[in-house]
């Protein structure tokens, strides 16, 4: 069915849903204005009644704190939805990742550490020992599914690989760290 059909029926169950009461009122051309934003978005994104429903019920759990939020959490809740997910035949699949062996992530090393857990920089506290999405097509399924700010702290093994990060896939001082589980101090770690 087409988004013009359904669309507002949809606004005003969301906004009933949600206890909206500073959004315009309906018939005026701000009211018409918003539903047609809305439209626009979902044709953008090619969206049906029944993911923008169940986008809507989901964010239930975390509610827009302002009217101009709505659109993009819906959107950003749909997104987040198509997206592929891992399930535990496809983990079975990564067992056998030489990095991270089958989890989609791995413990990284700052080029700094020295066996303690943070290390002082500039005044700062960093971590020493961090974890970082893998290679893997696991991993990189995880890291699509991660929230953009996470994404933003949170090293990708690709960057660590290829010298582009502060961080290092072995140990610089070569302590075993307990965390780490005794597959991870096998020789030839940094190498699938």
């Amino acid at each position: 069915m087409l988004v013009k059909n359904w669309i507002v029926d949809f606004f005003e169950k969301h906004r009933a849903r949600f206890g909206i009461t500073d959004w315009d009122a309906p018939g005026t051309e701000a009211y018409r204005d918003q539903v047609r934003m809305m439209l626009i978005a979902f044709k953008t994104h090619d969206v049906n009644e029944k993911e923008a429903n169940d986008a809507s019920l989901a964010l239930g759990m975390v509610p827009p704190r302002f009217r101009n939020d709505h659109i993009p959490a819906l959107i950003g809740m749909i997104t987040d939805r198509r997206k592929p997910k891992a399930t535990p035949d496809v983990q079975e699949e990564f067992h056998d990742c030489g990095y991270c062996e089958g989890a989609g992530f791995v413990t990284v090393y700052h080029r700094l550490y020295n066996g303690s857990r943070t290390i002082e920089l500039r005044n700062k506290l960093l971590a020493g020992v961090v974890t970082a999405h893998c290679n893997c097509t696991l991993g990189r399924q995880l890291r699509a599914r991660t929230d953009p700010e996470t994404v933003l702290r949170m090293p990708d093994l690709a960057d660590v690989i290829s010298g582009r990060s502060r961080y290092l896939l072995d140990d610089p001082c070569g302590k075993p760290v307990a965390a780490a589980g005794p597959d991870k101090k096998k020789a030839g770690r940094g190498t699938p």
